[in-house]
């Protein structure tokens, strides 16, 4: 199903197994990014073809609520329809189309809606609902509400902006923080900030890339028109009230640096600033068109208007529902930790593997694991064959041992596997294993002890309980640790048979 699509990049794999399952998290940060998926898993297509509709429908979406929020600034008619066929026609906006398995369509409809809310005088019952859609969507649009504040201040005062911002921030700040420590157990640690080390790498990341991340950010010269127009006394006075937005939109992309994590940073980080830069466009483009104004009559910005109290009030509690939304649709599936790991098809693979694998232990299938009938090679196999993957293999095989095709054998003094289960209950594991020489190896179920199986040169077949006390709803993890220690005792898997005891 993949061969008309391109998937270039790890994030699109997290997104199309975030669609498959949206309730069960993946990996941080992409697992809390849940709208998009959402989406693309209720329409009526197949995932690969709902991404796409999606990609459509909020590009689509976007250019209809730019074109209003121009409006609603005092440009024309047609300057605001010129100013979003450059929108649609941009490089950044090109590069969603491209790769269809990405937040940034939903995430761009949704900024131009705040952008028109904000221009229309909304209240916090509007701003709520489209901030909470927001941080459902991507974690940047917390980022989002000083740019509020620093808006509505300029037209209320301080007092009231402050007031209404805190209101409109409240169901997307509790949405963004249930999804991390609610919806997914142990997953809380991503809400802290960066480490200076983390901030030293970004910078290098940010410095050795330069030659390849300055272009994009010209956005084809739109960048350098817009700065004409912040010259001008109607940029200035723009300015003063999205000013926040154009800085942010700008300094997103080179803050993605943050999220390279180890490996090769530079190639990671100047892949996305192409993707990232889309967030500067609907807050570039009207810099633009001051600049331009002589060709056009531009008339003041419409003044901001009051919105309906009844829709105030249905907006609010719609922006609460959907900040506890995640308590009622987020599965307790308790995900192994995937940091570090960056192969798409890997992560996709496991995902998959370990929800049918649950699905199947739980309706009282035997699950049979060996090495002749899992093989999988990312870009020589079919990608439609990820479910022969070897993805039950954790560490301790050698690298990257779920892409083998030889023989599984235990490279250090621990290996482990991971036993996926719906629900606690006592289990029984067959091991079919060699060994080089005579040794016993302790099993270890999520670090405590659930027995101790010995091997030798002659094949042999050992069974080992796995009791339901020891036994969570989620990824288990099963570990095999040499009882003398020291030299890896060689442990070769010929077969694993799991089933209900």
């Amino acid at each position: 199903m993949f061969d008309r699509f391109n998937l270039p990049g790890f994030d699109s794999y997290v997104y199309l197994a975030m669609a498959e399952r949206p309730g069960v998290f993946t990996v941080a940060p992409w697992g809390y990014r849940v709208l998009t998926p959402w989406l693309a898993h209720v329409l009526p297509a197949g995932p690969v073809k709902a991404f796409r509709q999606v990609t459509f429908g909020g590009l689509f979406a976007a250019g209809v609520l730019l074109f209003l929020f121009f409006r609603r600034l005092g440009h024309g008619a047609l300057p605001a329809l010129l100013a979003v066929a450059a929108f649609g026609f941009s490089g950044a906006a090109g590069e969603p189309v491209r790769h269809p398995f990405l937040a940034e369509p939903v995430g761009i409809a949704l900024m131009a809606a705040l952008l028109l809310a904000l221009a229309s005088g909304a209240g916090p019952g509007l701003l709520a609902l489209v901030l909470v859609l927001g941080a459902l969507t991507k974690e940047i649009f917390i980022l989002f509400l000083p740019g509020v504040f620093l808006a509505l201040r300029s037209e209320w005062g301080t007092r009231r902006a402050l007031a209404t911002t805190g209101l409109a921030a409240l169901p997307a700040l509790a949405a963004s923080s249930i999804l991390r420590l609610g919806g997914v157990p142990g997953a809380g640690a991503g809400l802290g900030f960066p480490g200076l080390e983390a901030l030293w790498q970004a910078y290098q990341t940010i410095a050795n890339a330069f030659p390849r991340w300055w272009p994009p950010l010209l956005l084809a010269g739109l960048t350098p028109l817009a700065a004409l127009g912040a010259l001008l006394p109607a940029g200035r006075s723009y300015l003063g009230r999205y000013g926040y937005f154009v800085a942010l939109g700008y300094l997103l992309p080179l803050g993605a640096a943050v999220y390279t994590g180890e490996g090769e940073p530079v190639q990671f980080f100047h892949r996305d600033v192409p993707r990232l830069i889309l967030y500067a466009l609907p807050v570039t483009l009207p810099l633009a068109l001051v600049a331009l104004d002589r060709l056009w009559h531009h008339s003041a910005a419409a003044p901001r208007g009051r919105t309906d109290r009844r829709a105030e009030s249905v907006a609010g509690l719609l922006a609460a529902a959907l900040a506890l939304l995640p308590l009622l649709v987020l599965d307790s599936y308790r995900r192994i930790d995937l940091a570090g790991r960056t192969s798409g098809p890997y992560v996709l693979g496991l995902c998959r593997g370990t929800l049918r694998t649950a699905s199947r232990l739980d309706s009282g299938q035997t699950i049979t694991w060996d090495p002749e009938s899992r093989r999988f090679v990312p870009g020589v196999d079919h990608p439609g064959q990820l479910d022969r993957m070897r993805w039950f293999l954790w560490e301790g095989w050698g690298n990257e041992a779920y892409f083998g095709t030889g023989d599984i054998v235990m490279h250090g003094e621990r290996a482990a596997i991971l036993v996926p289960a719906l629900q606690a209950r006592d289990l029984e594991l067959t091991v079919a294993a060699d060994a080089p020489a005579t040794a016993r190896l302790r099993v270890l179920l999520n670090g405590d002890a659930a027995g101790e199986i010995g091997v030798g040169p002659e094949p042999r077949e050992l069974r080992v309980s796995l009791p339901a006390r020891l036994i969570f709803r989620g990824d288990n993890l099963l570990s095999f640790v040499g009882v003398a220690g020291g030299s890896s005792p060689g442990l070769r898997l010929l077969a694993l048979r799991l089933r209900r005891a």
